[in-house]
């Protein structure tokens, strides 16, 4: 046991002193106000990194003044640890608002204008019956004609030769049925 306790001893004494070494070797030299000022006399830094500068720099060109945006814009977000969430914004050209919820259905909106200046609004919704989406700018078909009414062709009728061939035939079967009954 001393033997063990004396080699764990020298181990944590030579990994102290390692680190030292290595803290020393890449340690800074401080010795002004502070470390990257012009007034430190750092050796250990290239004076061409020097902060100080001469002469302070100036501009020709005016800025011009900041005119702040009028438009009103929102923006929010909400979300919960069963995946549902609750997002949108408004503002300029275009709005958008997006509903998730617990199952996974997600329906939303959103809108903008395009670029003959018409506002274009799509809604949609995807959920266990797939995907939805009906909009302004969605292509509709035109609509239909009303189909003509069809009538529909006369029955069969029966001609001279298969209405005597049933009539020999039904007499023929009830011949032969009482036949069997007299038996």
């Amino acid at each position: 046991p001393y033997t063990t306790s004396l080699q764990l001893l020298v181990n944590m004494n030579a990994l102290i002193v390692i680190g030292l070494c290595a803290l020393g070797a890449n340690a800074q030299f401080f010795s002004g106000v502070h470390p990257y000022s012009a007034y430190n006399p750092n050796f250990l830094h290239s004076a061409a990194f020097n902060p100080a500068v001469a002469s302070p720099i100036t501009y020709a060109a005016a800025v011009a003044p900041f005119v702040a945006p009028t438009t009103i814009t929102h923006q929010h977000h909400t979300q919960d640890e069963f995946g549902q969430y609750n997002f949108g914004f408004a503002g300029g050209p275009s709005s958008r608002h997006e509903v998730r919820d617990a199952f996974g259905g997600v329906r939303g909106s959103y809108n903008y204008i395009d670029a003959n200046g018409e506002l274009q609004t799509q809604s949609y919704v995807a959920d266990a019956l797939g995907f939805r989406v009906a909009g302004t700018n969605l292509p509709v078909a035109p609509k239909a004609v009303d189909a003509p009414v069809l009538v529909g062709p006369e029955p069969v009728m029966e001609t001279a030769e298969v209405t005597a061939a049933r009539a020999t035939h039904q007499k023929l079967f009830d011949e032969a049925v009482a036949a069997a009954a007299r038996k």
